[in-house]
């Protein structure tokens, strides 16, 4: 078969960089990986949004706020089937957490920037906490007392000061163990498109 020759090979010879699909960059690791997992929600095959890992969900502020049943029952597995712990709420918060903190330059950061409340400020709060330790003082054009970092280009620039920002203030929460709270910064009509992306 024609599209056999051609395509068995360019899927075996691809490598995954990472199984970290928080982190990963790559379209071949998410091409993979995505089938590896299962989202909130998906998409079926008439573009309908339907249950997935949420058998119910809802909203009643126009979409500010969402709340989503997680389905019960729904285990991490192991690479050879074996029962590692339950799927619960507190997975997507921790997702978040890690994905809004600079430190682990997630690539899925993009998906909450913007539209998940406090996320942006918690990004910008660990970035600027990043870059601290590189920073050296000094005064600005005013005389006012500043921090400088070097840029990418090499030039010193001010560093400007960013307020502290709480990773507890990131609109994804667990009520308990299968539910599920996401506060947006504002009604996001696409946002349930966004909880099925793999």
């Amino acid at each position: 078969n024609e599209i056999t020759d051609l395509v068995i090979p360019k899927l075996a010879t691809r490598e995954i960089q990472t199984f970290d699909i928080l982190y990963s960059q790559s379209f071949n690791d998410l091409e993979n990986l995505t089938n590896l997992t299962d989202p909130l929600l998906e998409v079926d095959n008439k573009g309908q949004i339907v249950a997935c890992l949420a058998d119910e969900w809802g909203t009643e502020d126009n979409g500010l706020n969402w709340t989503f049943h997680i389905r019960e029952g729904v285990n991490w597995v192991d690479k050879d089937g074996n029962v590692v712990a339950p799927v619960t709420a507190n997975d997507w918060v921790s997702s978040a957490h890690y994905a809004c903190d600079a430190n682990n330059d997630s690539d899925t950061f993009y998906t909450m920037s913007g539209v998940i409340a406090g996320a942006d400020a918690y990004y910008d709060w660990t970035a600027y906490q990043m870059a601290l330790p590189d920073a050296t003082d000094g005064t600005d054009e005013d005389g006012n007392a500043v921090k400088f970092i070097t840029n990418e280009d090499g030039e010193q620039e001010i560093l400007e000061e960013v307020p502290e920002a709480s990773i507890d203030d990131i609109g994804v929460k667990a009520v308990d163990d299968y539910t599920l709270e996401f506060t947006l910064e504002s009604s996001r009509p696409y946002f349930l498109s966004m909880v099925s992306f793999g």
